[in-house]
């Protein structure tokens, strides 16, 4: 039986839309990699797609935040609006996820307030960053994944994932990771379709490789460096588990704890657990399919990231938003199951209590970023080093 969930969708959404506009009511942030997203957009505006490879920006980035900023014209308030509009987007869909993986009403309202007050959300949309677009196709991925493998006969959905997995890399090289998994998790269920279905199925599979190829070789074919992935170099790996465990433990626990090494590194077995309890949980069921997709995909995504050179302490919240949805989902799902053979008024009690850390240090955070200024936009503070090294061709 279908849910109807709308109202409740509509309301969650709407409240983090409202702290989101707090957050950029003064402007919005500009880091290194927000200024190559304005550079390549700003070519793209005067020469179209003629010889982008010679644009520094593009050697560094790949193309469709740039293309998205270039149709909006550059203007910061339509770009500061886009992102409230990518937040509405990306929660409706994560909702509708939630309210397939998790049945119980309470869980699934829980879930979906959860979401919509995120510090991890709240945060890469208060920025000119890729990763709001990026969440909101790869949460219309999971999506489309989820209902092609329990509605095979939809032949149309299964030409969109391979739409939604090259636009994926057209955001981030990293989107790969998920294009692939996603892809060959529907090629192992290649049964479930027809011979004609099979086709866009192998075209999921081999399309967005191929396109990641062909960049990345007119990349290095003019100039470009395959160190600006940066990946392996520079590489401790001991430090970047403790940096990405470390927002698994704030995500559950406040900061400044004491033994806080431990706690992050008991919060990364608390997550693992999870993810096992999950696919016990759904083994019999349909969801197992979302469940699946869920850890395979933020596994992977999680296992690349620890392999990222230099990693700077500050970008640590910054990736994993990517997998925060998907991690929460699991979390929830995991407890309502659990809660069927507890006190529920107790477990209610207790998941509210522990509900007032994430809804106080976003609220937090939303002041701190409203009245500190980090989201002030001055194009006359760019840093030399990008005005020398990335600017644009004459």
């Amino acid at each position: 039986m279908k849910k109807n969930t709308l109202k409740e969708d509509l309301l969650f959404t709407t409240i983090g839309v409202a702290i989101l506009a707090v957050c950029l009511w003064d402007g919005i942030g500009i880091t290194f990699d927000s200024h190559l997203y304005l550079l390549g957009s700003s070519w793209v505006l005067q020469h179209g797609f003629t010889d982008i490879f010679e644009v520094p920006a593009f050697r560094a980035k790949p193309p469709v935040l740039s293309v998205l900023y270039a149709l909006l014209q550059n203007n910061i308030s339509l770009i500061k609006l886009s992102n409230l509009l990518i937040l509405a987007g990306m929660l409706l869909v994560n909702f509708r996820l939630a309210t397939i993986l998790i049945s119980d009403a309470f869980f699934r309202k829980f879930t979906k307030a959860v979401l919509a007050t995120a510090t991890p959300f709240m945060l890469v949309h208060s920025f000119l960053w890729s990763e709001p677009f990026f969440i909101f196709i790869l949460s219309l991925y999971f999506l489309l994944s989820y209902k092609t493998l329990v509605q095979p006969r939809k032949v149309l959905w299964l030409y969109l994932l391979t739409i939604l997995a090259l636009m994926l890399i057209g955001l981030r090289h990293i989107g790969i990771v998920f294009a692939l998994v996603g892809s060959l998790y529907l090629l192992l269920h290649y049964k479930r379709f027809s011979r004609t279905q099979l086709i866009p199925v192998a075209l999921n599979v081999v399309l967005p490789p191929l396109a990641l190829l062909w960049w990345h070789t007119n990349v290095l074919a003019h100039g470009g460096n395959a160190g600006e992935y940066n990946l392996i170099h520079n590489l401790d790996l001991a430090r970047n588990f403790l940096l990405y465990a470390d927002v698994l433990k704030v995500w559950l626990l406040p900061p400044g704890l004491p033994f806080a090494a431990v706690l992050s590194v008991m919060a990364f077995i608390f997550y693992a657990a999870v993810a096992v309890l999950a696919i016990r949980q759904s083994y019999t069921s349909e969801v197992r399919h979302l469940v699946l997709l869920f850890i395979l995909c933020s596994a992977a995504y999680a296992g690349v990231m620890l392999l990222k050179g230099d990693l700077l302490a500050d970008d640590n919240e910054r990736y994993l938003s990517v997998i925060y949805a998907p991690l929460t989902m699991l979390l929830f799902y995991v407890f309502s199951n659990k809660a069927a053979i507890m006190n529920r008024k107790v477990v209610w009690l207790l998941c509210i209590l522990w509900f007032t850390y994430p809804l106080v240090r976003t609220l937090h955070n939303v002041n701190r970023w409203h009245h500190d200024g980090i989201n002030n936009y001055n194009p006359a503070t760019t840093p030399e080093k990008i005005l020398r090294d990335y600017k644009n061709p004459q």
